[in-house]
C-alpha cells in the first residue's frame, strides 16, 4: 500500500498548492448507501426486555428497489452539492459546526416533576442542543406544570405563561424556535404526566422511543441513527419522551456516540456537528470547552419586554445608589437551604465584617444588592441594616426594586398581569449579577456554597 499512500499524498498536495476545488474519488471498495425511512425504523428495532424503553414502531415496509434507492442517492448528492458549494467545512454556514437540517418535524418531550426555572432552564438548554442536532423540536409542559410552586409563595403560576416569556431560545440556523410554537397538544390539555402522552391517534407510523429509566444514551444512539437516515421530505419522524431525570441518566457519561459507520460515510456527517452539553462540562471539567457544536442562539435569548424591564431596573437601582458605586450582589438563600446554611443575622455580620476587611481603601462606594427567598420583611430590613456598620457600604434590597419595575409595567400595560410571579422576578433580577457586568462582586450564602469568609480585597480585580 506504499505507493497508494504515495500517490494519494501526492494528489492532496496538488489540490492544496494549485486551490483545485470540488475534486472526487472514487473508490470501488466504498460503497455509498441511503436508507429509507421505512427501513431505518425496522433498522433500529430491537427487544429490551428489562429495560426502560418503549418504542412504537411503524411496521410498513415501502419499496426497496434500486430506483427509489437511487433516487435517494442522488436527492443526498444535491444536498450536499449545496451544502460545499458554499463552505469548506460541510456546513450551511463557513464558520458554523451545524448540522444541515431540510426540516424539522421530529419531537423531543421532557416532563419530570416539579423543579425551579434554572433547573429547567438548564434541561431545555442541554435538550435544544441535541434537538438542533436531530432536526427536531421540543414539545414541553407550560412553566405552570413544571415549575414548582413552592418557589412562588406556594402558588402555581398562570397557565398563560410560556417558556418564551422567561427565554426567548431559537436555533442559530435558522432562527426557528427551539420550542414549538405549534405543538401536538390543543388548549386544555391536562395529561402532561401521561405516559406515553403521545396517542397513536396523530403520529401513527412514527418512530416512538420513550425514556423513563437511566439508559437515555442507547436510546439516543438509536434516535440518531434514525434522524440521519430520514428523507428531506418525510412525513413521519420520531418522537423521543423522557419521563426521568436528566442528571440520573448516563447521557453525561461519556461523549455522545458518533453514528454508524455507513452514516459517516454516505452523508454530510461530521464529528464537529456532535452537539455542546453544557452539562457534561460540568461533570467533565477536563474536557477542552470547546468540544460539541452549539445549536443555539445564547447571546440573543431576551424577550423584547425583558429587556425593557431590565434596562428599567439597572436605571433604578443606579439612581438609589452613591455615585461611581461599585455593585455588588448579595445572594441569601434561606427556605428550604435554613438548616444547611447558618444565615442568622449574627453570622451574616461576622461575614460581611471578614469579607469586606480592607476593601475601605479602594476609595468608591460599594452597594450591594440583595436576593433572597426569604419572605419575613423584619428580617430583609435587619441584613440591609448591616451595611450601616460600614462607612462605605450601603445596600438594596434587589427583589423589592425588581417587584416595583414589574407592578409598574403591568399598570402601565406593558405587559401581562400574570407575569408577575417570584419565577419572573428571578429572570429579570439577573441582569444585576456578575454574568451581565453589571455587579463586578459576589456574595453568597447558600446551601452548596455557605463560606465563613469571603475575602473580596484578595478575590477581586478592583477598579
Amino acid at each position: 500500500m506504499k505507493w497508494f499512500s504515495l500517490f494519494t499524498l501526492t494528489i492532496l498536495a496538488y489540490v492544496r498548492i494549485n486551490n483545485v476545488k470540488n475534486i472526487q474519488f472514487t473508490l470501488p471498495y466504498i460503497q455509498q448507501t441511503i436508507y429509507p425511512v421505512s427501513s431505518n425504523i425496522e433498522a433500529v428495532q430491537s427487544n429490551h426486555e428489562g429495560t426502560n424503553v418503549r418504542e412504537y414502531h411503524n411496521s410498513s415496509t415501502s419499496a426497496r428497489d434500486k430506483d427509489k434507492e437511487s433516487s435517494e442517492i442522488s436527492k443526498l448528492g444535491e444536498i450536499n452539492t449545496t451544502i460545499f458549494a458554499n463552505s469548506n467545512n460541510g456546513h450551511s454556514d463557513k464558520a458554523s459546526c451545524w448540522r444541515h437540517c431540510p426540516q424539522r418535524i421530529n419531537k423531543i418531550y421532557f416532563e419530570h416533576g416539579w423543579a425551579g426555572l434554572g433547573d429547567r432552564h438548564t434541561v431545555i438548554h442541554n435538550l435544544a442542543q441535541i434537538a438542533g442536532y436531530l432536526c427536531a423540536v421540543l414539545e414541553l409542559p407550560p412553566p405552570s406544570i413544571s415549575l414548582n410552586p413552592s418557589h412562588n409563595n406556594g402558588k402555581n403560576i398562570s397557565r398563560n405563561i410560556q417558556w418564551q416569556d422567561f427565554r426567548n431560545l431559537t436555533f442559530k440556523a435558522d432562527k426557528s424556535q427551539v420550542i414549538s410554537l405549534n405543538p401536538s397538544f390543543e388548549d386544555g390539555f391536562e395529561d402532561w404526566r401521561k405516559v406515553p402522552v403521545y396517542g397513536q391517534d396523530k403520529h401513527k407510523n412514527w418512530f416512538h422511543i420513550i425514556s423513563d429509566g437511566p439508559d437515555m444514551l442507547n436510546d439516543y444512539k438509536k434516535l440518531q441513527e434514525f434522524s440521519w437516515r430520514q428523507k428531506d421530505n418525510a412525513t413521519n419522524g420520531f418522537i423521543w419522551e423522557i419521563h426521568k431525570s436528566l442528571y440520573k441518566s448516563n447521557l453525561f457519561e461519556h461523549l455522545l456516540p458518533e453514528p454508524s459507520k455507513k452514516i459517516k460515510r454516505s452523508t454530510e456527517y461530521k464529528a464537529k456537528m456532535r452537539p455542546f452539553l453544557r452539562t457534561y462540562h460540568h461533570f467533565h471539567p477536563q474536557v477542552k470547552r470547546n468540544w460539541g457544536c452549539l445549536y443555539t442562539n445564547d447571546d440573543d435569548i431576551e424577550p423584547s419586554s425583558m429587556n425593557l424591564l431590565r434596562k428599567r431596573l439597572k436605571r433604578r437601582v443606579r439612581r438609589y445608589s452613591p455615585d461611581d458605586s461599585i455593585y455588588g450582589f448579595f445572594h441569601i438563600r434561606r427556605g428550604d437551604a435554613i438548616e444547611d446554611c447558618d444565615t442568622s443575622l449574627e453570622v451574616l455580620q461576622d461575614f460581611m465584617e471578614c469579607s469586606l476587611n480592607g476593601t475601605e481603601i479602594v476609595g468608591k462606594p460599594i452597594t450591594f444588592l440583595m436576593g433572597s427567598d426569604e419572605k419575613d420583611d423584619t428580617y430583609r430590613q435587619n441584613v440591609i441594616d448591616l451595611a450601616n456598620n460600614f462607612s462605605h457600604v450601603s445596600m438594596l434590597d434587589a427583589d423589592k426594586l425588581t417587584r416595583q419595575v414589574i407592578r409598574e409595567a403591568v399598570s402601565n400595560g406593558l405587559v401581562n398581569e400574570k407575569i408577575e410571579n417570584n419565577f419572573y422576578v428571578y429572570e429579570l433580577q439577573k441582569v444585576l449579577r456578575r454574568e451581565f457586568n453589571f455587579s463586578s462582586i459576589f456574595l453568597d450564602k447558600h446551601r452548596s456554597n455557605c463560606p465563613e469568609c469571603v475575602p473580596l480585597i484578595e478575590q477581586y480585580a478592583w477598579k
